[in-house]
């Protein structure tokens, strides 16, 4: 109570906050797995010999090559075969479908496959799919309207256009007409089950289908031990009663960490990452939803300083993020790259945080003073706060000798693709959190500060935003495309993750019950093997 009376009488920003929907749920996780463990490997790297020899044997016709690499990888067993999958696709690079044999869907396929892989492959291949119109126009054959898995092939293969590959875009606009057409003229069931079988005619292998719910049980143990262990170590924290003003996301923090790099090998980079946005979810909400600006003045200098000696003039609250949720976090980080030789690097993870902290303290400068930047002048502060450099620094950190000097050096330098997942960050968080964050004394957000430069309305500035958020993927298509020997394809998944989060209009991660099915499915319920 008496935490809330001072509260009250300093006017702080508090927000109201949801609880947890996990709370410590995953500490009472236990497995008798352990007990068959040795069998259950022993079938799997069967089943993996079973599949990396159905990957290898020869095919009548590359279209079944492509569609089980694909399938391979919307299940998640890539990592088990990239070195078979990248021969694969050189070989298919050098022979591309001719015009007589490459029909749209295997067209658009091979194109989507072959630039996921780093290949740059012209967009103009798509040209033998358009001609002339009744009128005159020339655009993609009315035709292809009623070729739906060929049309959702192209609508795949068009998410990884480059800016000015106007046919990219024009295959979009295409196939978003076509298939919404669909939709309107088909009952909800119908669009299902249509869309499901036209993407996965052929995961009914059930060779393939056994290794992936095996894998990915497996895979779930060791993710369910590993959420244990952070779920301890929040418990341990106490974070909850030290801070109670910020928000309690330990399970959807290790959601973050997971889904952005699953793969078994990778726990330490998932531990740190983990870890990282918990942190970063903490100092967030003490600029946001707690501190005064002449706190936060202190708070920033301390960061500038670095030093354990900078307490005297906080408020307790913020001793607790300053000494234990930060530079012990960094102390541990610390020692971890020190084994690895890769401490360098945290000189500039730090000097990137007290960046993040001066960004973080100019945009509760502009809500102290209740100014309304322009949209521009908000997107140079709120792009930095979208924390995807240091994101993917730490991650890489964790990722052992994948991630080398020159994969430093890339993220070091801002690189298009990063500044790009900041914006992408920034505005899909800004259009699923500002009503939320509106309700109570808070910066204006992008969608506010848009509305405000141009004089729009909200709904258009959240559409002109989305737009936006288009052209940035574009940015990153380029880069990984013209640097696909640095950059780890973990940055992309990172930026993948957003669609997650803040997909829909709306911000899961502060909102977690909106993003409890998604832990469900993959820390939860394991897939059924039938007998």
């Amino acid at each position: 109570m008496a935490f809330q009376n001072l509260n009250a009488a300093m006017d702080r920003p508090l927000a109201d906050f949801s609880r947890s929907v996990w709370g410590f749920h995953f500490l009472s996780y236990s497995s008798d797995f352990m007990e068959t463990k040795n069998e259950f490997r022993q079938h799997l790297r069967e089943l993996r010999e079973e599949v990396k020899t159905l990957v290898l044997a020869p095919v009548d016709n590359p279209r079944q090559k492509l569609e089980l690499i694909d399938d391979i990888q919307h299940l998640g067993l890539s990592y088990h075969f990239e070195s078979e999958i990248k021969n694969i696709l050189q070989e298919m690079y050098k022979n591309p479908p001719h015009d007589n044999d490459g029909d749209l869907y295997t067209v658009a396929l091979w194109f989507r496959l072959l630039r996921q892989q780093g290949y740059h492959i012209p967009s103009d291949i798509f040209n033998r799919f358009k001609d002339h119109d009744e009128k005159g126009e020339y655009g993609f054959k009315l035709s292809l309207g009623v070729d739906v898995p060929g049309m959702l092939r192209l609508f795949e293969a068009a998410h990884l256009g480059m800016h000015g590959e106007d046919i990219l875009d024009e295959a979009l606009t295409f196939t978003t007409l076509h298939l919404k057409s669909m939709v309107n003229h088909m009952s909800s069931s119908n669009v299902k089950e249509k869309v499901i079988h036209a993407l996965r005619e052929n995961a009914c292998n059930e060779l393939l289908l056994k290794f992936a719910k095996l894998d990915f049980n497996a895979v779930q143990e060791l993710h369910k031990e590993e959420l244990k262990c952070y779920t301890e170590w929040w418990q341990k924290s106490n974070f909850i009663k030290k801070l109670p003003f910020a928000r309690e996301r330990a399970a959807e923090s290790y959601f973050w960490a997971a889904t952005g790099n699953f793969a078994p090998q990778h726990a330490l980079a998932r531990y740190m990452v983990a870890k990282l946005i918990a942190l970063l979810t903490i100092v967030d909400d003490t600029y946001d939803a707690y501190g005064t600006f002449e706190e936060l003045k202190l708070f920033t200098e301390a960061i500038q300083r670095w030093d354990a000696s900078c307490l005297d003039h906080l408020p307790q609250c913020m001793k607790v993020v300053y000494k234990e949720v930060i530079l012990e976090t960094f102390l541990e980080f610390e020692s971890i790259t020190t084994k690895d030789k890769t401490s360098y690097v945290m000189q500039y993870i730090k000097k990137d945080f007290q960046r993040l902290a001066r960004a973080y303290l100019k945009e509760a400068e502009w809500c102290h003073q209740d100014y309304v930047p322009s949209y521009n002048e908000y997107m140079e502060v709120a792009s930095v706060t979208a924390c995807q450099e240091i994101i993917n620094t730490i991650c890489f950190l964790g990722m052992g000798n994948i991630a080398n000097k020159e994969v430093f050096d890339w993220v070091m330098s801002y690189p298009k693709s990063i500044c790009a997942s900041n914006v992408i960050g920034r505005l899909m968080g800004d259009i699923g959190s500002h009503k939320f964050e509106q309700k109570r004394k808070h910066v204006a957000s992008a969608v506010e500060c848009y509305m405000k430069q141009y004089g729009v309305t909200e709904e258009e500035a959240v559409e002109k935003l989305e737009e936006q958020v288009r052209n940035r993927w574009k940015d990153i298509n380029e880069d990984f495309l013209m640097k696909q020997d640095v950059v780890p394809m973990v940055a992309v998944d990172f930026t993948r993750l957003l669609n997650v989060m803040y997909g829909d209009r709306s911000d899961k991660f502060t909102e977690g019950e909106l993003l409890k099915n998604y832990v469900v499915l993959l820390f939860v319920n394991p897939i059924p093997i039938e007998a």
